[in-house]
């Protein structure tokens, strides 16, 4: 995992900056906003109860939490 390394001013012996920044630094991880992201709640009319409701049907609500082979997890979102 790449770590942030501080940058360090550098001078040679005619005092010219021996080591200038020529780029910007490109991380490979996700920044404060993205981390922080998270998905919206799945819910309905009710606050108890996760029903959804149409003029002429409604639906109950359901989350399924599956994991994956490498590890990671999906939410499966069911209209019973």
């Amino acid at each position: 995992m790449n770590r942030n390394i501080p940058y360090i001013k550098e001078y040679n012996a005619g005092g010219e900056v021996a080591n200038p920044i020529t780029d910007r630094y490109i991380s490979v991880l996700p920044n404060r906003a993205a981390r922080r992201h998270k998905e919206g709640r799945f819910h309905g009319n009710g606050k108890n109860y996760h029903l959804s409701v149409t003029p002429n049907q409604k639906f109950r609500r359901m989350t399924q939490i599956i994991w994956l082979k490498d590890g990671t997890r999906k939410r499966i979102l069911h209209y019973v």
